[in-house]
């Protein structure tokens, strides 16, 4: 039995490259910050700047002072660690027949892309982030636009632009509303729904995921610009290995992540419940 062929190098290359595929809530975040990431507890400094004062030209052509534009930071920690561990019969057989390995490493993005998204996705309850609704709305064709509306308008009258691209994450059920209705207005033949996880409405991409935040019957969903949450990863030090009790093959490596509301006023999220 050989582990020599492993190499964990292209195998964590490999899991990185999966989540960014499968990852509905991150891959609305900003994640220019990501960086070099070691170890948990690793912080990430993010720099934001005040707006300049836009003044009257003085008839005299005389400028005042320049002023000073207040700046501020906000620390982004990674938190997060978790890990995968398990075995196989023989990892050099496993990569010749069957594919298995390859199997193994969808499997494994996949549950860590999973995990990840859930935790972006749980972001909605933060304190930063206001619920355009004090209570849970019931959404039902004769309203599901007026709620997407709604949050929209709420971004816009905190200076979001209307040509900012915007992005609404809802669960399945809210979807199908969304898309029976969609279609039964649409004179366009529905050509902005991008088979069943995706639409346009406007200038909001609206897509569908299973790990929106779901608590006591509720869902949270919520509506951001790109810039509103920033998301750090890096998939560690991944390991074949021979465990000492078993002639079994094993591959075990950990993650680190962590996620943070970085621009408040522009995400907002509403509780949702349905009929």
């Amino acid at each position: 039995m050989s582990i020599k062929k492993f190499i964990p190098e292209v195998w964590a290359e490999a899991i990185e490259r999966e989540n960014a595929v499968k990852s509905v809530f991150i891959e609305d975040c900003n994640r220019e910050y990501e960086g070099k990431i070691e170890k948990k507890g690793d912080t990430v400094h993010i720099l934001g700047v005040g707006k300049p004062t836009i003044k009257d030209m003085p008839k005299s052509g005389i400028l005042e002072e320049p002023e000073d534009i207040p700046d501020s930071t906000v620390t982004l920690v990674v938190d997060q660690q978790k890990y995968f561990n398990y075995q196989v019969d023989n990892i050099d057989k496993a990569m010749a027949v069957g594919n298995v390995m390859a199997a193994l490493n969808e499997e494994t993005s996949e549950g860590i892309s999973s995990t990840m998204d859930s935790f972006v996705a749980a972001l909605a309850k933060d304190e930063a982030v206001k619920p355009i609704y004090t209570t849970p709305k019931v959404i039902n064709a004769s309203n599901v636009f007026d709620v997407i509306d709604e949050m929209a308008l709420a971004l816009y009258e905190n200076n979001v632009h209307q040509s900012t691209k915007i992005t609404l994450t809802i669960p399945p059920r809210f979807f199908m509303i969304f898309r029976k209705r969609y279609i039964e207005l649409d004179t366009n033949n529905s050509q902005l729904i991008k088979g069943n996880s995706i639409a346009q409405y406007g200038n909001i991409t609206i897509k569908q995921s299973n790990n929106c935040f779901r608590e006591g019957g509720v869902d949270h969903v919520m509506m951001r610009t790109k810039r509103a949450l920033a998301f750090v990863q890096s998939v560690k030090d991944v390991i074949a290995y021979q465990p000492e009790k078993s002639f079994k093959d094993a591959v075990k490596g950990y993650f680190l992540y962590g996620a943070k509301v970085v621009r408040p006023k522009e995400v907002f999220s509403a509780p949702i419940k349905y009929n």
